[in-house]
């Protein structure tokens, strides 16, 4: 991200997009919005690649039936009721008991905490490093960023940049690409396997930047 204004409101649409996509299964409302605006595009401000550009046809050509198969994929990978195949929090990842509120989760809280952002509780205590959660801090810092720099804040806005790149390089990029292989191989149809893999790269092509 070189700090100019498109870029960063580019940047906070694409992210606040894939949050869409991994906080609930998708369905028909939310995909004919998604047509009727083109912002299915927007994925490919994050990375262009083969897989996003994959995401962005199958999003393309959805059906009902579709939907119903990804609904039932999306519980299978992500929530469950058996243990999910791909589960989409960090701590799964860095314990081989695949715990959730590891001491990794409490340093994700300072971070959100530190820019004054904080997980609203649900139905209990909800952990934060989620990657729906961790897309949507992304996207926040992105939508500052773009305000600091209509505002002429250019050194708020490379602050905020920075910050986004170390979240992603301490806390995302150590895991993804499990997650993604995790994807990869359960029995389910190729979309969500597919934007598991495309978020992954997306996030190691912005750690290498």
């Amino acid at each position: 991200m070189n700090g100019t204004y498109s870029d960063y409101h580019a940047r906070a649409f694409a992210l606040m997009l894939a949050r869409r996509l991994f906080e609930a299964p998708l369905d028909a409302t939310t995909v004919e919005a998604l047509h009727e605006d083109g912002a299915t595009d927007a994925l490919l401000c994050l990375d262009d690649t083969p897989a996003m550009r994959a995401v962005v046809e199958q999003l393309a050509n959805a059906s009902s039936d579709t939907l119903s198969t990804w609904e039932n994929d999306y519980m299978r990978l992500f929530v469950g009721p058996t243990a999910p195949a791909a589960p989409f929090w960090e701590s799964v990842y860095l314990d081989d008991r695949e715990l959730l509120f590891l001491p990794s989760t409490s340093d994700v809280r300072r971070i959100y905490e530190s820019e004054g952002l904080q997980v609203a509780a649900a139905a209990g205590r909800e952990a934060e490093d989620s990657l729906p959660h961790m897309l949507d801090f992304l996207a926040t810092l992105a939508q500052r960023a773009d305000a600091a720099e209509q505002a002429g804040n250019t050194a708020e806005a490379e602050r905020l940049a920075q910050v986004s790149a170390n979240f992603e390089r301490k806390h995302m990029a150590n895991w993804l690409p499990t997650f993604a292989t995790r994807a990869a191989k359960a029995p389910v149809s190729p979309f969500y396997p597919t934007l598991c893999q495309a978020i992954s790269e997306a996030i190691a092509a912005e750690v290498v930047r």
